[in-house]
């Protein structure tokens, strides 16, 4: 899913955007040879699995979790660029709340998503992360979304705290 020139802000920098896209294919990459490989060298509990990603790596665990919810039980999303390609991902979420409000319970695989943004990051990213974390936490649908927001942490140190918080909870007991 390349991103068109008007899908993009303008750069800072004089230079032109790399060349982006290819999530459908580092899902499928992920799905059918990335986890078979782990899982023939480690046990590996398929109802407890995790993604994480920051950045353009938390727009990408979004972007799984909306086109693939049953890939793993637990997004994980620091920082997500969720500005990128016009904010691709929020109709898309919405339309994915929709009918997951429409499935029957006995159908849904329980989820958690967490959502963390540092309060130094640009002002955008903290707004887009707090939409669609009460985007979630309003929709009627099932599942367990928490939102951080780390005080006085950057778009990279907010990293740290994030990803620890993520790993105490799903170490938890079930």
């Amino acid at each position: 899913m390349q991103a068109a020139a008007d899908e993009l802000p303008e750069r800072k920098i004089d230079a032109p955007w790399p060349e982006t896209g290819g999530a459908e294919h580092f899902l499928k990459f992920i799905e059918e040879e990335l986890k078979p490989a782990i899982e023939r060298e480690v046990p590996i509990n398929q109802q407890r699995q995790t993604l994480f990603g920051h950045s353009l790596g938390g727009w990408f665990a979004l972007y799984t979790l909306f086109m693939k919810p049953d890939a793993f039980q637990v997004y994980a999303a620091g920082s997500p660029s969720i500005w990128w390609k016009n904010h691709y991902l929020l109709p898309v979420a919405k339309r994915w709340l929709t009918d997951r409000e429409l499935t029957k319970p006995e159908e849904k695989s329980p989820l958690t998503i967490f959502l963390g943004v540092g309060s130094l990051e640009k002002p955008h990213m903290i707004q887009d992360a707090k939409a669609l974390s009460e985007l979630l936490r309003n929709s009627r649908s099932d599942m367990n979304s928490e939102f951080y927001l780390y005080e006085e942490e950057t778009h990279l140190s907010v990293i740290f705290p994030f990803i620890t918080r993520v790993i105490r909870n799903i170490l938890k007991p079930i």
